[in-house]
């Protein structure tokens, strides 16, 4: 009895499919090298942004939109050897300062000043855990919120806590856009704060107590303090937005990068 014909047409489909992932590895592999030659020079840890650099940050260009639709196109192939992305801790919290200078905590001085007197504070774990120790026992300051985000590397994310004002509907409250990657075991955080409350005034209603847009670079669970530039009030009242960053596991556990 004779043994039936080989399958042309299966065999046709397989070097069809192996052609097909060849190619899709070869642009996803030409387009990532294009990427990485036109990255810029190192930059300092510490650069104000705004807001249409800010933007940029958010937003990926033509060449890197490109790539990730061929990277999501072929992600059926190889998502299952690929390990999952690093998932990042991000938590905040935002102070009314009373009476309470950044002298009496011992910080040193401030590594950046814009031109709206916004100042910042670059923190090793050490000294985000002993300015928190601070905090505990200082007067002089209440926290108004804490908002926290999970997300993973390169994937930007919102945090708000707050309502639309009544008349203007402008955002009342606290706002972190936040676009974390990282980079050489550190993350690399694009920030844009802004926090607005409810005031007298009868032609907005509204008053900015701290806006700041940036990026920094921060060790694996250190911080960055963001303090406005005067008294915001007849109280003397500052505020103060210390963030950070931490890599963690599946079960919220901190990981080292």
């Amino acid at each position: 009895m004779d043994s039936p014909p080989p399958a042309r047409g299966s065999s046709q489909r397989k070097r069809i499919l192996i052609w097909l992932i060849a190619v899709a590895c070869f642009v996803v592999a030409t387009i990532g090298t294009i990427i990485s030659s036109n990255k810029p020079a190192p930059e300092p840890n510490f650069v104000w942004l705004d807001q249409t650099q800010f933007a940029r940050q958010m937003h990926p260009g033509r060449l890197k939109r490109l790539y990730y639709k061929v990277v999501n196109f072929t992600a059926p192939l190889w998502q299952h050897f690929r390990p999952p992305k690093t998932q990042i801790n991000i938590t905040s919290k935002i102070l009314a300062v009373h009476d309470l200078t950044n002298g009496q905590l011992d910080i040193g001085s401030s590594m950046a000043t814009n031109e709206t007197g916004v100042q910042v504070w670059l923190l090793s774990p050490p000294q985000l855990d002993d300015l928190r120790q601070r905090l505990k026992t200082a007067h002089g300051f209440e926290l108004v919120n804490a908002p926290s985000l999970t997300t993973v590397d390169g994937l930007p994310g919102s945090m708000f806590v707050g309502y639309a004002h009544p008349k203007t509907l402008a955002s009342i409250g606290v706002c972190l856009d936040l676009s974390p990657k990282i980079v050489a075991h550190q993350f690399q955080l694009a920030v844009n704060a802004v926090y607005t409350e409810e005031c007298d005034s009868q032609t907005m209603g509204v008053r900015t107590n701290l806006s700041a847009a940036c990026r920094v670079t921060l060790q694996n669970a250190g911080g960055v303090l963001i303090t406005s530039p005067m008294s915001k009030d007849k109280s003397g009242t500052n505020n103060w937005l210390i963030l950070s960053s931490t890599a963690i596991d599946g079960f919220g556990n901190p990981i080292k990068l």
